[in-house]
């Protein structure tokens, strides 16, 4: 099995309605958003996926969320907290990355998971599996 992921990052502010603690005030994080793809071939270059496409569906995503107040933002309609930001980036990831694979590739690429840092130390994961 081969394992490919990218790295992309965005700045928002939030807070964790409900939360008993600090974090029900506002705040913000440098958020870190890790998608992770895995399969068993690669393509006759020696490639899983392009960094690039993977990268240019990310940084779509991204521009919806970057540098808002995710509590308040029009396409966020949860509470945001890690682990359902890694929830919606997953969702939305598999939509329109899984398809486009399924033509580039002969072989079946998946999102394995999406990780949310909001600090270098802090992570939440989503996945299906």
């Amino acid at each position: 099995m081969y394992r490919v992921a990218v790295t992309e990052h965005f700045d928002a502010a939030h807070r964790i309605v409900g939360h008993q603690g600090g974090c029900a005030n506002l705040h913000g994080h440098r958020i870190t958003v890790v998608p992770e793809f895995s399969g068993t071939h690669l393509d006759e270059l020696g490639i899983l996926v392009d960094f690039k496409v993977v990268k240019s569906e990310l940084r779509k995503l991204i521009a919806l969320v970057d540098h808002t107040y995710l509590n308040e933002n029009e396409v966020i309609s949860f509470n945001p907290t890690a682990e359902n930001l890694a929830k919606w980036f997953y969702q939305r990831l598999k939509e329109t990355l899984e398809p486009t694979f399924r033509c580039l590739y002969k072989s079946s690429v998946e999102l394995s998971s999406v990780k949310i840092f909001e600090s270098p130390d802090c992570w939440a994961e989503y996945s299906e599996g």
